[in-house]
């Protein structure tokens, strides 16, 4: 089978992303370099100066937005800040800060464009170096920021791959999980692969048979990390080919930048630029291939000479390399690989490491930020012409950047009236939001007497009608105590008369008594009387016995009663 036909197979389903949007960051592990070559093919127009960014960056990202035309700079290290959330727009050699920023400083985040257009960007560590699970999503249209999915694991350098209908993320600063994102950002799958170490600065290509390929990149003790796949579906990790050593060891392409790429000028394929092999500079092309067992390179290609950390860009056909570094040196080389073969360039004009290249609609290359010669970021922005592209005029592009520059300096010239305008009604509107707070706050305050006299009149409801309720039992009691007094009125009204009564029997019993104790006393007078005379007079003879009330009588004496007599 033929190598193209070969690269195609593994390959061809992210070709259509491969020119764009893949390569989210180009960091690579840090090595030796090795010779410069000779040029051959493929040379470069030319390296204009683009103008200079609005921050000196590094550990940023930058992509193509609005079709291609202009490149979103966002977050990385500024000479001020461990990690910004600014952005700027660049486009025609000019970068205009964005008024809009990202919720949370990021630097070593990755970024890519969905097919929807917005820009997600990933992870990263805040200014305090933690590791972030947050992401953001930028709408190019509205030129904002907005909050995006969190991931499932915090993320710090991560490898970024695109394929045709996901978006993998593949380990981190200690971190060795894998997440496999829809392009629609719903809900990840999480791989846990069986690995040593997390991997920072790594790249990350996607083929067509669910495997990820991870290369580049150091682990979490500062050593280069050796290639190795991964599948998407079992999360089953495997080493990469390699070639074997005279010790029959396996060495790895150890530093090296893995890029989708077109450079047999047909097919897509994946390749690793750069890095080392064994103590060696790596200048060769590595093929990436999952069926390989043997390191496989491209014949009649390698690059002038083995550099790490360098811009890696893909061309329409080829792939471009910038700046870098070659052992401790930082270089600003620039050349093309393509399958005509590797060509030189002019160099860039300031050499730099760790920059971010972006190709643009016109076939040109916008190198930007990174690390220069003293290791502090850079902020000169370079426009790299491949040849058959269109070439603009420095001069030319300058005097777009004036004029753009004159019109966006009237725009702010209104903007600032129009400010000073918002400024006066701010004021104004305070005053008057302070008065109608005042006002508001009264009527809070009447509310809320007024809530404590319905509260109060409501208590004292309550009351009277409780009081009422006492006063209709007391009345109903007084009704019954009036009936029972009347009752006992006419009772002792009885009772009176009775008494009365009583009193009046009792006045003639007692006259009664006192007539029969003066008729008794008479009688005791008479008989007293008639004993003394009876003791007197002879006795006489006895004949009959008579009984009249009490008094006994001898002889024929008869007194008014009852009598009885003998026979």
């Amino acid at each position: 089978m033929s190598e193209s036909k070969r690269s195609s197979q593994v390959f061809g389903l992210v070709g259509v992303l491969a020119g764009a949007a893949l390569v989210a960051g180009c960091n690579g592990g840090s090595s030796s370099g090795g010779g410069r070559g000779q040029a051959a093919a493929a040379a470069i127009g030319s390296t204009v100066l683009a103008g200079s960014l609005v921050e000196a960056r590094a550990g940023h990202q930058a992509v193509a937005v609005e079709d291609g035309n202009a490149v979103l700079i966002v977050g990385g290290e500024t000479l001020g800040r461990p990690a910004t959330a600014t952005a700027e727009l660049w486009r025609a050699g000019r970068s205009v800060p964005l008024p809009a920023a990202m919720a949370v400083g990021r630097v070593g985040h990755r970024a890519v464009r969905l097919p929807t257009g917005e820009v997600w960007i990933v992870g990263g560590r805040d200014a305090q170096g933690v590791a972030l699970r947050s992401t953001e999503l930028y709408d190019p249209a509205r030129r904002v920021f907005r909050r995006g999915p969190d991931l499932a694991e915090a993320r710090d350098e991560a490898a970024l791959g695109v394929g045709t209908s996901e978006v993998v993320l593949a380990f981190g600063r200690q971190e060795g999980s894998v997440e496999v994102w829809p392009l629609d950002l719903s809900a990840p799958r999480v791989l846990r692969p069986s690995v040593r170490s997390g991997r920072r600065g790594a790249q990350a290509l996607i083929n067509d048979n669910g495997e990820v390929y991870v290369a580049g990149g150091v682990d979490d003790d500062g050593r280069p990390a050796a290639p190795m796949w991964v599948d998407l579906t079992s999360g089953a990790a495997r080493d990469a080919a390699g070639r074997r050593g005279e010790q029959g060891d396996v060495q790895h392409v150890l530093g090296g930048t893995a890029v989708v790429a077109t450079l047999d000028g047909v097919t897509v394929g994946g390749y690793v630029l750069g890095g080392a092999l064994g103590r060696e500079g790596f200048r060769r092309v590595q093929v990436v291939r999952p069926d390989d067992v043997e390191l496989t390179t491209l014949p009649r290609l390698a690059l002038a000479f083995a550099r790490e950390r360098a811009a890696v860009v893909p061309l329409a056909r080829g792939v471009l390399v910038a700046g870098g570094l070659a052992g401790p040196t930082v270089v600003g080389d620039v050349e093309v690989l393509t399958a005509d073969g590797a060509g030189g360039a002019p160099a860039l004009t300031i050499a730099r490491f760790d920059a971010e290249g972006t190709a643009l609609a016109d076939g040109t290359v916008l190198i930007s930020g990174g690390r220069g010669r003293d290791g502090l970021p850079v902020g000169v922005t370079e426009l790299i012409v491949p040849a058959g592209a269109s070439a603009p005029d420095a001069a030319a592009l300058f005097a777009q950047a004036r004029a753009e520059q004159e019109a966006f300096d009237r725009l702010v010239a209104e903007r600032d009236a129009a400010v000073a305008d918002v400024q006066r009604l701010t004021a104004e509107l305070t005053t008057t939001r302070a008065a109608l707070d005042a006002a508001t706050q009264r009527v809070r305050d009447l509310e809320a007497q007024l809530a404590q006299a319905q509260a109060q009149a409501q208590a004292l409801t309550a009351q009277l009608d409780q009081a009422r309720q006492q006063v209709s039992s007391l009345q109903a009691q007084q009704a019954q105590l009036q009936q029972q007094l009347t009752a006992e009125q006419v009772r002792a009204s009885q009772l009176q008369q009775q008494a009365t009564a009583a009193q009046q029997q009792a006045a003639q019993a007692q006259l009664q008594a006192q007539q029969a104790q003066q008729q008794a006393a008479q009688a005791q007078q008479q008989l007293a009387a008639q004993q003394q005379a009876a003791a007197q007079a002879p006795a006489a003879p006895q004949g009959p016995t008579f009984q009249v009330g009490a008094v006994t009588r001898l002889g024929p004496l008869v007194v008014a009663g009852s009598a009885s007599s003998g026979p």
